[in-house]
């Protein structure tokens, strides 16, 4: 596979870079606060709920964000059956649906932190 176009490697690109570097970012974020809420979990502190839904926030968010910015870097072959970027699309928010959605988590820290 050419990596390639207009002479220079894909990633010399600033707009591409720049995704690739926010998208690594976001990952980042989602995997540090899961492992925290997991250790705060495994602890039974008191935290532990509104670490989770944190989480469950960050990281259903990102993937659904990484998942789409995936699509746009790949252009016009990120939305068809040749490439699986749209996949990750899909997985992400079905995902996120079965936890309940974001909407739902954000309602749940609210009345976390209320009390």
């Amino acid at each position: 596979m050419n990596s390639e176009q207009f002479g220079r490697p894909i990633g010399s690109f600033q707009a591409v870079k720049h995704h690739c570097a926010n998208m690594a970012v976001a990952a980042r974020n989602a995997i540090d606060l899961v492992t925290y809420a997991a250790v705060a979990a495994d602890q039974a502190r008191p935290d532990a709920a509104f670490l989770a839904n944190s989480a469950f926030i960050i990281a259903a968010q990102g993937a659904i964000d990484n998942a789409g910015r995936n699509i746009q870097i790949h252009g016009g072959i990120g939305f068809s059956d040749e490439a699986d970027a749209h996949l990750f699309l899909k997985r992400g928010q079905l995902l996120a649906t079965i936890g309940g959605g974001v909407e739902a988590a954000l309602e749940r820290i609210a009345i976390v932190a209320a009390a």
